[in-house]
């Protein structure tokens, strides 16, 4: 079901239209996997890989948006997780986003606590997409670039 959302946000992102008719974003991929020291290890070598995986990259012309898909509970550190890695891999202008179907079987509170950190970290949150239009969620990937 992971997978399945972080497609049909890909599919999304590339279906955004500007209000010209242009492309909203230029390129897009999905299970982008980001190695923080640039150099691949062997098994043999006692060094690790340190990897994140970003589950959508988008491109607005230079602009990079970084965006984790979770559909189902949404922890804290999932936004400490994508800002960390945007921040060291996208540059100054990237925006980073939070789309969920649902934050999880939490209470009202949790679920504030998170929309308010996100908020403060300066991640977009889109939520409830199972229960939104696609041209809803067209209108909200537009938004964080437009």
């Amino acid at each position: 079901s992971g997978t399945i959302l972080e497609v049909a946000i890909l599919i999304l992102s590339l279906t955004c239209k500007d209000p010209e008719g242009n492309a909203v974003y230029t390129d897009a991929e999905t299970g982008v996997y980001i190695d923080w020291d640039a150099m691949i290890h062997t098994g043999s070598e006692s060094i690790k890989d340190t990897v994140n995986e970003v589950d959508v990259v988008l491109m607005h012309g230079l602009q990079p948006v970084f965006i984790s898909c979770k559909n189902g509970r949404v922890e804290d550190e999932e936004l400490y997780k994508i800002k960390a890695v945007a921040e060291r891999f996208g540059g100054p202008y990237v925006k980073t986003v939070l789309v969920c179907s649902y934050m999880g079987n939490v209470p009202e509170e949790s679920k504030i606590h998170i929309r308010q950190r996100a908020k403060d970290m300066d991640i977009d949150v889109i939520e409830g997409v199972h229960e939104i239009s696609d041209d809803d969620i067209r209108k909200k990937l537009r938004k964080i670039v437009l």
